[in-house]
């Protein structure tokens, strides 16, 4: 959107007023507000200072317990594999006491009834875990179940020493109201084959997006 100038100022102050604006405008740590586009507070878990493990709290998301979610750089304990889609952090989802684990943000600015595209990358912990301690995503908006209830199995996209790409998720919603909660779950709760212990599992998270659908145009 082109950045409009009003006389109320002359010269150098018009030109710092016109650079506050569109400061503004760029802040980091918000999906562009363009038309069409739901503001995402940190998409790209980039607000957050992380140290080893990287366990804690994450900028303007909630969690359902912060000693199993969290922030990591590329090379940390959970993102040890692929390339980090955006910028130089992911956030992860942990299960490894018998508990869904979870991140939700509560959006808003949503029409009613019109469809809307969500978009993310996604990945799973390599580590050393055997296939069945693989986590179960399930990712709902407001009240609507976008992938299966029983969860999307992720496998980690390579081994600890590939820079393979992320996972990229594209969903479709129709919003029945004008906010929604958006919710990331690992669902992987069982206890492993030995039954002596929970399954241990991580999601990775990057560059989350909800947009509205562009209309098809129609000929003639």
């Amino acid at each position: 959107m082109p950045l409009k100038s009003f006389p109320i100022f002359h010269g150098s102050k018009l030109a710092v007023v016109a650079l506050a604006v569109a400061a503004f405008l760029v802040m980091p740590g918000i999906a562009s507000a363009s038309a069409g586009v739901i503001a995402i507070h940190n998409p790209s878990f980039e607000d957050n200072t992380t140290s080893a493990p990287g366990y804690g709290a994450i900028k303007d998301w909630k969690s359902t317990d912060t000693n199993e979610t969290g922030v990591n750089a590329d090379g940390g304990p959970f993102a040890d594999n692929g390339a980090i889609p955006n910028g130089s952090q992911v956030a992860f989802i942990q299960s490894n006491n018998g508990k869904v684990q979870a991140l939700s943000q509560k959006l808003s600015g949503f029409v009613p009834r019109k469809k809307y595209v969500l978009r993310f990358y996604y990945n799973a912990r390599y580590a050393t875990f055997p296939a069945a301690a693989n986590p179960q995503m399930v990712v709902k908006l407001g009240s609507s179940t976008l992938t299966p209830s029983g969860g999307v199995t992720i496998v980690p996209v390579g081994t600890q020493a590939g820079n393979t790409p992320y996972y990229t998720a594209k969903y479709d919603y129709t919003a029945k109201g004008k906010t929604a909660t958006l919710i990331f779950s690992n669902i992987n709760t069982a206890k492993d084959s030995a039954g002596t212990a929970y399954n241990d599992s991580t999601i990775l998270l990057d560059d989350v997006s909800l947009r509205t659908v562009a209309a098809k145009s129609h000929h003639k």
